[in-house]
């Protein structure tokens, strides 16, 4: 391979988290809630710890539905992710009737696992959880 230089994952993952936040981000004109109720605060620390820990098993069990190809774009991500932390910040919940819509800032710091260049990727992000079997799950939509 004289010549060829081997690219880096970093510009897939931008674009899987792209797209990921895409498909996740929805504008709600709804009063919010500054603060979480409780069972919500506990499903938003399991999704960051899940995500810290990248446990894409525990993850696939916040939501309601966890596609294959939302596991392969988080396996990619925490593939090349090293280090990975997680912090959720700036968190608001919107009722919508039985569900509750959250959006938080999520900012990832971690080392590129093909650079070892430090990295830090900030976004904002909406949620929306329903009530399922006593607690609450995380899903694509109402």
């Amino acid at each position: 391979m004289s010549g060829l230089r081997r690219r880096s994952a970093w510009p897939r993952m931008v674009a899987a988290v792209g797209a990921l936040t895409l498909l996740s981000r929805i504008g709600y004109g709804h009063a919010q809630l500054l603060d979480p109720p409780a069972p919500v605060g506990q499903v938003l620390e399991e999704y960051r710890v899940a995500l810290e820990n990248k446990d894409l098993d525990q993850l696939a069990g916040l939501y309601v539905t966890f596609s294959d190809r939302q596991r392969q774009a988080l396996r990619e991500y925490m593939e090349n992710a090293a280090g990975l932390t997680v912090e959720l910040a700036d968190v608001t919940v919107a009722p919508l009737g039985d569900a509750v819509a959250v959006t938080y800032t999520r900012r990832d710091h971690f080392i590129d696992r093909e650079s070892g260049k430090p990295q830090r990727l900030e976004v904002r992000l909406t949620k929306i959880l329903v009530p399922d079997n006593g607690g609450w799950k995380i899903t694509d939509g109402l």
